[in-house]
């Protein structure tokens, strides 16, 4: 058992971790999301692909057993065969892949198992992994890559995504940290506060006033304000449904790959809310 006071002696050393990791890992997703096309592609697929198994690490401390290679496989290929859908003008793929997915997860759990217990919560863990995490992030494709759209505005509305993505982030620890009283979701997430998500929120509109409006120049100031508003919504509750996944496994983080931050799933999951929140803005006000 660790002691207290090892525990105590251990944050500052999480706190530069993090820093570390930041000041490296922000500046590398800007570069990625700016050069796009395949570049990104693979930055989303290693995105998906991780999270995803450390979704299915989750569940089998549930004791539910899903089809992990296939469906980290098929979560990591659905960025790709989004971007492929995109720049072949065939919406056909985007609509029928769900359908493709689970006849696929169907078919190899009939014929990979011994015997049909367990075969339903199998199945349903397996294709939810796959559309929940790999399906989400694949909105990233379509917020960077849309045809509609010019290649600057495909990278502005992404970097746009991310940046209030992080600010809300920001925003919420920081006045949390300093001002949290009052429990936003205490048998979710204890360690969240009301005080927090109003942080998040006062910084999720700045953020996406000053980037948007003044910087990038892609919406309007009514626009921006009612955009940070709906990311400001979506960030926590992405964030909470992660949580919840946790606390059901008895795990503080989804995994230990980042050290100071967790995993894959524990960074980007506000993102699962956030970027199809923007490309459903973009489709409505643009």
């Amino acid at each position: 058992m660790i002691s207290v006071k090892e525990q105590r002696g251990d944050r500052p050393l999480n706190f530069w971790y993090r820093c570390l990791i930041a000041v490296i890992g922000v500046p590398l997703i800007i570069l990625i999301i700016h050069l796009g096309s395949w570049y990104f592609l693979l930055f989303a697929a290693v995105q998906a692909g991780v999270a995803t198994y450390e979704f299915y690490s989750l569940a089998g401390r549930k004791g539910i057993k899903p089809l992990v290679a296939l469906g980290v496989v098929l979560a990591a290929l659905l960025p790709a065969i989004c971007f492929l859908a995109l720049i072949k003008g065939r919406p056909f793929w985007l609509s029928s892949i769900g359908t493709l997915l689970i006849i696929l997860v169907a078919a190899s759990t009939t014929l990979s198992v011994r015997e049909p217990e367990g075969a339903i919560s199998r199945m349903a863990v397996t294709v939810f992994g796959i559309l929940y995490i790999g399906g989400l992030l694949s909105y990233q494709v379509l917020l960077r890559h849309d045809p509609l759209y010019s290649e600057r505005e495909g990278f502005a509305w992404l970097f746009l995504a991310y940046l209030v993505t992080w600010s809300i982030d920001v925003g919420g620890y920081a006045v949390g940290s300093l001002f949290g009283r009052h429990k936003l979701c205490p048998a979710i997430s204890p360690g969240k506060t009301v005080e927090g998500a109003v942080g998040g929120l006062i910084f999720s509109v700045g953020s996406s006033y000053a980037a948007g409006t003044c910087w990038l120049g892609i919406i309007t100031r009514g626009e921006a304000l009612l955009f940070g508003i709906i990311l400001a919504i979506a960030g926590p509750a992405g964030d909470l449904v992660e949580s919840i996944f946790k606390r059901d496994a008895g795990v503080k983080d989804s995994s230990s790959l980042l050290p100071g931050h967790g995993g894959m799933l524990d960074r980007f999951d506000s993102l699962l809310f956030t970027v199809p929140a923007a490309v459903i803005f973009r489709y409505l006000f643009r």
